[in-house]
């Protein structure tokens, strides 16, 4: 660290918790001089809980619908909102995420340290949901078609009905929906209008990315029943391990 008279700079310190306490020590050292140091105050989750993370252009839509189940020692999930910044450029510190949502945020803002650790969370066991809402197919333009179950090209308008493999029961309000559509790249298809995928998933490695080309947070999807049953779906419980990233 070099630091010049009245400077300020931040700096990233990547660290593995002990199994027992709720501090880490850091130290600025120059040679054997202790110039400052400080108390860093940590919390870990129940290894057992699901920790699902939301970036999204407003994740309220998203975080007030996210009704999972609890594990079965009824630990609810951790719902957490995030911003492309917040997320780590080294894979091990995102071992803390079990479930990712990405809506309507310009997937540019990932550094490429960022979509490295991306890729090797998601083969590590980890799970993305890209939702659709009101931007176009461009957001997502920094995922790379070896990532994607199909590569969004035009909006198509998707029925209703056309959604119910995935919804499973319509309600009696919903409406024909806007959605991200494309060919499909691999994987399997959930919905799709005449030959253009409007949702799909595939396997990454040991995870999996889920492509939900229309906006779940409408209204005849979030305030139904609907919302429960496709979320549930989409961000199923922790196996037991979860995520492993060993210390390096």
């Amino acid at each position: 660290v070099e630091l010049p008279t009245q400077s300020d700079q931040v700096h990233v310190l990547y660290a593995q918790p002990p199994a027992f306490g709720s501090e880490l020590s850091v130290s600025l050292v120059d040679g054997e001089t202790t110039i400052a140091s400080t108390k860093a105050s940590f919390t870990t989750h129940d290894g057992g809980q699901l920790v699902v993370a939301v970036i999204a252009e407003r994740p309220e839509g998203i975080v007030g619908n996210l009704d999972l189940l609890p594990n079965p020692n009824q630990v609810a999930p951790a719902v957490v909102t995030l911003t492309p910044d917040d997320l780590p450029e080294r894979v091990e510190a995102w071992g803390a995420i079990d479930r990712l949502i990405w809506q309507d945020v310009d997937s540019e803002r990932l550094s490429s340290a960022q979509r490295d650790a991306l890729r090797g969370w998601l083969a590590g066991g980890g799970r993305l949901v890209i939702a659709g809402g009101t931007a176009g197919p461009k957001t997502l333009s920094a995922f790379p078609d070896t990532m994607l179950p199909y590569r969004p090209a035009v909006t198509t308008d998707a029925p209703a009905a056309s959604l119910a493999g995935l919804l499973g029961e319509i309600p009696a309000t919903a409406t024909t929906l806007p959605a991200l559509s494309g060919s499909l790249i691999e994987g399997r298809s959930l919905a799709s209008v005449g030959d253009q995928v409007v949702a799909a998933e595939r396997a990454y490695g040991a995870g999996s990315v889920a492509l939900i080309g229309f906006d779940p947070s409408v209204d005849w999807i979030a305030k139904t029943d609907t919302s429960g049953d496709l979320w549930r779906r989409l961000l199923p419980a922790r196996t037991s391990g979860g995520l492993s990233f060993s210390d390096d």
